[in-house]
């Protein structure tokens, strides 16, 4: 009988504290992050292989004031995603991506050794000149936080590349916010 009435209390302790993450979680504020766009540059070369790319500068987010913006703080911040990732190539015009592999995206922070994948994609079609990378779902919210980053772009080419291009990479981050936490 003991057992049972342990059994039934365990079970409503869980229960309640299941509703609880719940109606916790409806409390969230979700907001979309400025599209950023940087542009990278592909030199040429007569191999195939593997190449990593840097942008030039990067314009970083002010994550409080847009928490503010929208009626947070950015300690209230559970999580920041990437929601959207777009490379396009800008010139010259008559290129596209028929060399390309794969491709993928890296953030990490200057003095730290560990990258974070943000987005990647195979396989790509032929003839295109812009691709929507499939996002990772990874929280990359400690590093939205920080003042410097450094982004990388990771290509994988099947030939060599004839001539210098120029590519423009688009991030659009989704936010979540509880003013419980």
């Amino acid at each position: 009988m003991k057992a049972i009435k342990l059994l039934i209390l365990s079970a409503i302790v869980i229960s309640l504290y299941s509703c609880d993450k719940k109606v916790e979680n409806l409390l969230d504020i979700k907001f979309d992050t400025p599209s950023q766009s940087f542009q990278l540059t592909v030199d040429t070369t007569s191999l195939a292989g593997t190449k990593t790319l840097a942008p030039d500068t990067l314009d970083l987010i002010d994550l409080d004031s847009l928490a503010k913006k929208n009626g947070t703080s950015i300690s209230k911040l559970k999580s920041v995603k990437v929601k959207s990732l777009t490379i396009s190539i800008i010139e010259p015009t008559d290129v596209n991506f028929d060399n390309i592999d794969s491709c993928s995206v890296e953030v990490e922070n200057p003095g730290k050794s560990n990258k974070v994948k943000l987005a990647s994609i195979k396989n790509l079609a032929k003839g295109v000149t812009s691709v929507n990378l499939t996002p990772v779902d990874v929280n990359i919210l400690d590093y939205a936080k920080e003042q410097q980053l450094i982004l990388t772009a990771k290509i994988s080419t099947n030939a060599g590349v004839s001539k210098k291009t120029k590519l423009k990479v688009t991030i659009v981050g989704e936010a979540i916010a509880n003013p419980t936490n």
